[in-house]
Protein backbone atom coordinates (compact mmCIF):
# COMPACT_ATOMS: atom_id res chain seq x y z
CA UNK A 1 0.00 0.00 0.00
CA UNK A 2 2.83 2.41 0.80
CA UNK A 3 4.49 1.56 -2.51
CA UNK A 4 1.27 2.38 -4.33
CA UNK A 5 0.91 5.77 -2.69
CA UNK A 6 4.59 6.54 -3.20
CA UNK A 7 4.31 5.72 -6.90
CA UNK A 8 1.13 7.74 -7.20
CA UNK A 9 2.74 10.72 -5.47
CA UNK A 10 5.77 10.63 -7.76
CA UNK A 11 3.56 10.40 -10.86
CA UNK A 12 1.42 13.28 -9.63
CA UNK A 13 4.54 15.34 -9.02
CA UNK A 14 5.82 14.70 -12.55
CA UNK A 15 2.47 15.62 -14.08
CA UNK A 16 2.34 18.75 -11.97
CA UNK A 17 5.83 19.84 -13.05
CA UNK A 18 4.90 19.28 -16.71
CA UNK A 19 1.71 21.28 -16.34
CA UNK A 20 3.63 24.14 -14.75
CA UNK A 21 6.30 24.24 -17.45
CA UNK A 22 6.55 27.89 -18.55
CA UNK A 23 5.37 28.65 -22.06
CA UNK A 24 7.66 30.54 -24.43
CA UNK A 25 6.66 34.17 -24.62
CA UNK A 26 5.64 35.33 -28.08
CA UNK A 27 7.24 38.33 -29.73
CA UNK A 28 5.30 41.55 -30.27
CA UNK A 29 4.45 40.27 -33.76
CA UNK A 30 3.14 37.00 -32.32
CA UNK A 31 6.09 34.82 -33.34
CA UNK A 32 7.21 31.93 -31.16
CA UNK A 33 10.89 31.01 -31.06
CA UNK A 34 10.06 27.31 -30.80
CA UNK A 35 8.61 27.40 -34.33
CA UNK A 36 12.02 28.51 -35.61
CA UNK A 37 14.20 26.18 -33.54
CA UNK A 38 14.74 23.15 -35.73
CA UNK A 39 17.32 21.79 -38.19
CA UNK A 40 17.62 22.28 -41.93
CA UNK A 41 20.22 20.22 -43.78
CA UNK A 42 21.83 19.32 -40.46
CA UNK A 43 22.22 22.92 -39.24
CA UNK A 44 20.25 24.50 -36.39
CA UNK A 45 17.91 27.37 -37.12
CA UNK A 46 16.70 29.98 -34.66
CA UNK A 47 14.83 33.24 -34.22
CA UNK A 48 16.66 36.34 -33.00
CA UNK A 49 14.69 39.22 -31.49
CA UNK A 50 16.22 42.70 -31.43
CA UNK A 51 14.72 45.47 -29.32
CA UNK A 52 15.53 49.10 -28.59
CA UNK A 53 14.44 51.64 -26.00
CA UNK A 54 12.01 53.25 -28.44
CA UNK A 55 9.92 50.06 -28.37
CA UNK A 56 10.83 48.89 -31.87
CA UNK A 57 11.24 45.13 -32.35
CA UNK A 58 12.86 43.26 -35.24
CA UNK A 59 12.84 39.47 -35.60
CA UNK A 60 15.47 37.76 -37.74
CA UNK A 61 16.07 34.11 -38.55
CA UNK A 62 19.38 32.61 -39.60
CA UNK A 63 17.56 30.55 -42.24
CA UNK A 64 18.43 32.61 -45.28
CA UNK A 65 19.50 35.56 -43.11
CA UNK A 66 15.93 36.82 -43.22
CA UNK A 67 14.07 39.69 -41.61
CA UNK A 68 10.88 38.02 -40.39
CA UNK A 69 9.07 40.95 -38.78
CA UNK A 70 9.53 44.64 -37.99
CA UNK A 71 7.27 46.06 -35.29
CA UNK A 72 7.02 49.86 -35.16
CA UNK A 73 4.39 52.24 -33.78
CA UNK A 74 1.91 53.78 -36.21
CA UNK A 75 0.74 57.39 -36.02
CA UNK A 76 -1.58 56.43 -33.15
CA UNK A 77 1.19 54.68 -31.24
CA UNK A 78 -0.16 51.18 -31.95
CA UNK A 79 2.54 48.62 -32.75
CA UNK A 80 2.26 47.17 -36.25
CA UNK A 81 4.23 44.56 -38.20
CA UNK A 82 5.17 46.33 -41.44
CA UNK A 83 6.80 43.51 -43.43
CA UNK A 84 5.69 40.19 -44.83
CA UNK A 85 7.05 36.95 -43.40
CA UNK A 86 6.12 33.47 -42.24
CA UNK A 87 5.63 32.31 -38.65
CA UNK A 88 7.75 29.14 -38.83
CA UNK A 89 10.80 27.62 -40.52
CA UNK A 90 8.63 24.91 -42.06
CA UNK A 91 6.73 27.57 -44.01
CA UNK A 92 9.95 29.18 -45.24
CA UNK A 93 11.18 25.75 -46.37
CA UNK A 94 7.94 24.57 -47.97
CA UNK A 95 6.84 27.86 -49.54
CA UNK A 96 9.75 29.16 -51.66
CA UNK A 97 10.23 32.91 -51.34
CA UNK A 98 12.90 35.55 -50.99
CA UNK A 99 11.06 37.48 -48.25
CA UNK A 100 13.60 39.64 -46.41
CA UNK A 101 16.48 37.34 -47.30
CA UNK A 102 20.23 37.84 -47.57
CA UNK A 103 20.70 36.31 -51.00
CA UNK A 104 23.89 35.01 -52.57
CA UNK A 105 26.18 34.17 -54.05
CA UNK A 106 24.88 36.67 -56.59
CA UNK A 107 21.83 38.96 -56.40
CA UNK A 108 19.70 39.41 -59.54
CA UNK A 109 19.89 37.37 -62.73
CA UNK A 110 22.83 35.93 -64.63
CA UNK A 111 21.87 35.47 -68.28
CA UNK A 112 21.31 31.78 -69.06
CA UNK A 113 23.28 31.02 -65.90
CA UNK A 114 26.56 31.42 -67.80
CA UNK A 115 29.57 33.68 -67.47
CA UNK A 116 33.21 33.59 -68.55
CA UNK A 117 36.02 33.70 -66.01
CA UNK A 118 39.68 33.49 -67.09
CA UNK A 119 38.51 32.21 -70.51
CA UNK A 120 36.55 29.38 -68.90
CA UNK A 121 32.74 29.28 -69.29
CA UNK A 122 31.02 28.63 -65.97
CA UNK A 123 27.53 27.08 -66.08
CA UNK A 124 25.36 27.79 -63.04
CA UNK A 125 22.05 26.15 -62.11
CA UNK A 126 19.04 28.00 -63.54
CA UNK A 127 15.79 28.71 -61.73
CA UNK A 128 14.09 31.65 -63.45
CA UNK A 129 13.03 31.25 -67.10
CA UNK A 130 16.39 29.77 -67.97
CA UNK A 131 18.40 32.30 -65.94
CA UNK A 132 20.21 32.00 -62.62
CA UNK A 133 18.36 34.21 -60.13
CA UNK A 134 19.72 35.05 -56.66
CA UNK A 135 22.27 32.24 -56.68
CA UNK A 136 19.97 29.61 -58.19
CA UNK A 137 17.54 27.12 -56.63
CA UNK A 138 19.91 26.48 -53.71
CA UNK A 139 20.88 30.12 -53.14
CA UNK A 140 21.86 31.43 -49.72
CA UNK A 141 18.27 32.43 -48.98
CA UNK A 142 17.65 28.70 -48.52
CA UNK A 143 20.79 28.02 -46.47
CA UNK A 144 21.40 28.32 -42.73
CA UNK A 145 23.77 31.05 -41.56
CA UNK A 146 25.73 30.78 -38.30
CA UNK A 147 24.16 33.21 -35.83
CA UNK A 148 25.96 35.15 -33.11
CA UNK A 149 24.19 37.50 -30.70
CA UNK A 150 26.30 40.63 -30.23
CA UNK A 151 23.86 42.50 -27.97
CA UNK A 152 20.13 42.98 -27.36
CA UNK A 153 20.00 45.11 -30.49
CA UNK A 154 22.60 43.42 -32.72
CA UNK A 155 23.07 39.99 -34.30
CA UNK A 156 25.74 38.79 -36.73
CA UNK A 157 25.10 36.07 -39.31
CA UNK A 158 27.92 34.28 -41.12
CA UNK A 159 27.79 32.10 -44.21
CA UNK A 160 30.82 30.21 -45.53
CA UNK A 161 30.42 29.22 -49.16
CA UNK A 162 33.12 26.78 -50.35
CA UNK A 163 34.74 26.79 -53.76
CA UNK A 164 32.33 25.16 -56.21
CA UNK A 165 29.21 25.92 -54.18
CA UNK A 166 26.41 25.79 -56.81
CA UNK A 167 29.34 25.75 -59.26
CA UNK A 168 30.43 29.28 -58.29
CA UNK A 169 34.24 29.51 -58.18
CA UNK A 170 36.22 30.59 -55.12
CA UNK A 171 35.54 30.44 -51.40
CA UNK A 172 33.45 33.22 -49.87
CA UNK A 173 32.97 34.09 -46.20
CA UNK A 174 30.05 36.49 -45.90
CA UNK A 175 28.84 38.33 -42.81
CA UNK A 176 25.55 40.17 -42.35
CA UNK A 177 25.26 42.30 -39.22
CA UNK A 178 21.81 43.57 -38.25
CA UNK A 179 21.81 46.48 -35.80
CA UNK A 180 18.71 48.09 -34.33
CA UNK A 181 19.34 51.73 -33.48
CA UNK A 182 17.61 53.92 -30.90
CA UNK A 183 15.77 56.11 -33.40
CA UNK A 184 13.38 53.56 -34.95
CA UNK A 185 15.89 52.50 -37.59
CA UNK A 186 17.51 49.21 -38.61
CA UNK A 187 20.78 48.85 -40.48
CA UNK A 188 22.32 45.81 -42.17
CA UNK A 189 26.05 45.74 -42.86
CA UNK A 190 27.03 43.16 -45.47
CA UNK A 191 30.62 42.02 -45.96
CA UNK A 192 32.24 39.34 -48.09
CA UNK A 193 35.76 38.18 -48.71
CA UNK A 194 38.17 35.71 -50.30
CA UNK A 195 36.52 35.69 -53.73
CA UNK A 196 36.85 39.24 -55.11
CA UNK A 197 35.39 38.24 -58.46
CA UNK A 198 31.91 38.24 -56.94
CA UNK A 199 30.12 40.93 -54.89
CA UNK A 200 29.04 40.44 -51.30
CA UNK A 201 25.56 38.99 -50.69
CA UNK A 202 22.67 41.42 -50.97
CA UNK A 203 19.79 41.94 -48.56
CA UNK A 204 16.50 42.01 -50.44
CA UNK A 205 14.18 44.83 -49.44
CA UNK A 206 11.48 43.30 -47.20
CA UNK A 207 7.99 43.21 -48.72
CA UNK A 208 5.67 45.61 -46.91
CA UNK A 209 2.63 44.03 -45.29
CA UNK A 210 -0.98 44.65 -46.29
CA UNK A 211 -1.38 46.97 -43.31
CA UNK A 212 0.87 49.45 -45.09
CA UNK A 213 -0.75 49.21 -48.50
CA UNK A 214 -2.99 52.26 -48.22
CA UNK A 215 -0.15 54.49 -47.06
CA UNK A 216 2.26 52.98 -49.59
CA UNK A 217 -0.02 53.77 -52.52
CA UNK A 218 0.24 57.48 -51.76
CA UNK A 219 4.02 57.34 -51.27
CA UNK A 220 7.03 57.19 -53.56
CA UNK A 221 10.34 55.38 -53.18
CA UNK A 222 13.40 56.74 -54.96
CA UNK A 223 16.46 54.60 -55.74
CA UNK A 224 19.73 56.16 -56.88
CA UNK A 225 21.34 53.63 -59.24
CA UNK A 226 23.73 53.74 -62.19
CA UNK A 227 22.77 50.43 -63.84
CA UNK A 228 19.57 48.37 -63.98
CA UNK A 229 19.16 44.79 -65.20
CA UNK A 230 16.22 44.12 -67.51
CA UNK A 231 14.80 40.93 -69.01
CA UNK A 232 14.22 41.39 -72.74
CA UNK A 233 11.34 39.94 -74.75
CA UNK A 234 13.61 37.20 -76.07
CA UNK A 235 14.44 36.13 -72.52
CA UNK A 236 17.91 37.64 -72.51
CA UNK A 237 19.19 39.65 -69.57
CA UNK A 238 20.74 43.01 -70.35
CA UNK A 239 22.28 45.78 -68.25
CA UNK A 240 21.12 49.28 -69.10
CA UNK A 241 22.83 52.46 -67.96
CA UNK A 242 20.51 54.87 -66.16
Amino acid sequence: MKKFWLTLSIAAGILSSCANKPQQEATLSGLKAENFQTEVKGKKTDLYTLKNKAGMEVCITNFGGRIVSIMVPDKSGKMQDVVLGFDSISNYVNIPSDFGASVGRYANRINKGKFVLDKDTIQLPTNNFGHCLHGGPEGWQYQVYDGKVISDCCVELTRISPDGDANFPGKVTAKVTFTLHGCLSLSAEVRGGEAPTFPAPKLLVPRFSARCTAAALSSAIACWISVATAVCDDGKVSAAAM
